[in-house]
């Protein structure tokens, strides 16, 4: 990290010196990588691999998972000194006074997950997530989690927020793995606000089980805005970002023009993103729009997706939607905490004698804002979503419906059409009973590899299905739609068939005729006939 800072304070004394320099940074980091974890970041890269720690529903993982935690605590509590973590110090003072998240197991298994279930290194990482929290936004996001309010304080932010320069994109890449998206023209705003809006969205991502384990992919991409890169004083602010993000990054796209500024600018973005871990996952595209598409497209990434247009500028419908998800479901995350907070003061007030919950009702009316400062306080629960219906994106395993829209490029619809495709012809020629059989063959498919039912809501998020009849509908409704394309498919065939018959036909007669006018005797009194080719010499 000396290095780096190193590095970026010469940046504007010699920037050619300094980019030779970096280009060696990263020649060193991949030297001081073995063969195999070469190998194993390149397969993590293209999402062909992931090196998560597998978890599953048996004794060995929840002993293993159960160990981790208690390690973790007693790292916390007593080998990190005081003065290297007060913020997780004044937030476990809440926890008695107004709450706090940071015991809560889901919250903690963040960042185990996060460092492969290395403890010493997720306690490091949660120590400093808790420092960046306390100081971008304040002790109050120490007694809750970081909400959409809290990136929307002043009216530059909230018009840096919904620029939508940052994004997290509707759907994964074909691993399953979330995908966040800044464009370069984020950097017209502070790094203050870039990394405060950053750091929510990372952080909202954090909260599916499924990318805590599988990570992310970050995708920077050049915007059509003149842009100033960061200074030295504001790169340490997004290093010690980057030290705090609670998902394991699994790749870094930086998507750019060939051209001398992007050159040094690439040189700044490796020196921003710190530790070797990061820069080992680092990818750098450089071409036209439709070429470095084609380049991250190779790296199992959607381009349909990209919310870039043609003419470069950003696209917000998805955004916008994601933004009143959000609304709504921090609105019904506060509910729940609030009816918790009563349940729990009611609890305690039972306990106490008739004066001393005179006094407790007095100290509780004395803070009538308490609620925004309450979270989560299930210590024994992993909470995902306060509605377990409610769906932000659709998982890998997940089949997603939506009507009048092309979901293909979702890896859990193209399973599901592969389902479909293998039993077409049985479910074409079976009796009902028979179709109703391997109807739900194809849900108990499905379900095998933990995969849901979603449902398009027009409010801007995905619902699950619940209602058996209503997914074994929606499975003979697939089968009927395959069928019209094969038809369909069929017949485009036959057309395109007869009308290369019909112009070889009409070549055929064409050339015949122009063959019978053409033969005549040339001046030698030979005789020149064009015919001989189709009714012999």
């Amino acid at each position: 990290e000396n290095l780096t800072e190193d590095v970026s304070a010469n940046f504007a004394l010699d920037p050619k010196e300094s980019c030779e320099a970096v280009n060696d940074l990263l020649s060193k980091d991949l030297m001081q990588m073995s063969p195999r974890d070469r190998v194993s970041v390149a397969e993590e890269l293209h999402g062909v691999r992931s090196l998560a720690i597998e978890e599953n529903d048996d004794e060995v993982t929840t002993e293993k998972v159960s160990k981790a935690l208690y390690e973790l605590d007693q790292i916390l509590e007593y080998q990190i000194p005081d003065h290297e973590k007060p913020a997780f110090l004044k937030a476990k003072g809440f926890a008695e006074r107004r709450g706090t998240y940071v015991n809560d197991v889901g919250f903690r298994m963040k960042f185990l997950r996060c460092k492969l279930f290395n403890v010493k290194e997720a306690a490091r990482l949660l120590i400093d997530y808790l420092e960046l929290v306390q100081e971008l936004y304040g002790d109050v996001c120490l007694s809750r989690p970081i909400r959409l309010d809290d990136v929307q304080s002043s009216k530059e932010e909230r018009a840096a927020f919904r620029s939508g320069y940052i994004q997290l994109l509707p759907f994964g890449d074909r691993a399953g793995r979330r995908i966040l998206m800044i464009t370069t023209d984020a950097l017209l705003y502070s790094s203050l606000i870039r990394v405060k809006i950053f750091l929510y969205v990372w952080t909202v991502a954090s909260n599916d089980v499924s990318t805590q384990q599988k990570g992310a992919i970050l995708i920077c991409w050049d915007g059509r805005k003149d842009m100033a890169l960061p200074r030295p004083s504001e790169q340490q602010l997004i290093r010690k970002f980057f030290r705090a993000i609670p998902v394991r990054i699994c790749g870094i796209h930086f998507c750019f023009p060939d051209t001398p500024f992007y050159r040094m600018a690439r040189a700044i973005f490796t020196l921003t993103v710190g530790a070797a871990e990061h820069r080992n996952r680092l990818r750098f595209h450089v071409g036209e729009e439709t070429e470095l598409k084609y380049q991250v497209g190779t790296f199992g990434v959607p381009v349909s997706q990209i919310p870039i247009t043609e003419t470069g500028n950003v696209k917000k419908g998805s955004f916008q939607k994601w933004i009143a998800m959000r609304v709504i479901s921090e609105e019904i995350e506060a509910r729940e905490v609030e009816a918790r907070r009563q349940k729990r003061i009611q609890a305690q007030a039972a306990e106490f004698s008739p004066t001393q919950q005179s006094h407790w009702q007095l100290s509780t009316q004395a803070t009538p804002r308490m609620t925004d400062f309450m979270t989560l306080e299930n210590q024994n629960r992993n909470v995902v979503s306060p509605n377990p219906q409610f769906v932000e994106y659709p998982n890998l395993n997940d089949v997603a419906f939506r009507k009048g829209v092309s979901l293909m490029h979702h890896p859990g619809n193209d399973f599901f059409h592969g389902l479909i495709q293998s039993k077409i012809f049985e479910h074409e020629n079976a009796s009902q009973t028979g179709k109703s059989r391997i109807s739900w063959w194809v849900v108990d498919e499905i379900r095998k590899r933990k995969g849901r039912f979603l449902s398009w809501d027009q409010r801007g998020w995905w619902t699950v299905l619940e209602d058996e009849s209503k997914i074994r509908l929606r499975v003979a409704v697939s089968f009927r739609e395959w069928k019209k394309h094969l038809k369909a498919e069929k017949n485009r065939q036959i057309m395109i068939l007869k009308r290369r018959n019909t112009n070889k036909f009409r070549n055929l007669q064409h050339g015949a005729m122009e063959g019978s006018c053409s033969s005549s005797e040339d001046e030698s009194g030979e005789e020149s006939g064009n015919c001989s080719m189709f009714f012999g010499a």
